[in-house]
């Protein structure tokens, strides 16, 4: 299973392993990377609107919360590995 997703991903990057050679498409592994550094700044900026905005509750969900003056953490909702 683990190599039939590594298949996949590599399939997604333009990369090709086989018969002892690794062929690898700049052009399928340029797009995939600027499609997924779209995904994380939109995502960054909509994050950081609803932030601003009062929409997200980090203190909820993340133990984040933050205001003008300060940065409180709470870390008994940190994950850490």
């Amino acid at each position: 299973m683990a190599i039939q997703n590594d298949n996949d991903l590599f399939s997604k990057l333009g990369i090709e392993v086989g018969d002892g050679k690794l062929n690898i498409d700049l052009n399928q592994t340029r797009e995939f990377f600027d499609t997924l550094k779209n995904t994380f700044e939109n995502t960054a900026q909509n994050l950081q609107k609803d932030i601003s905005e009062g929409k997200v509750d980090m203190t909820e969900n993340v133990g984040i919360k933050i205001d003008k003056e300060h940065i409180n953490i709470d870390l008994e909702k940190q994950k850490f590995s």
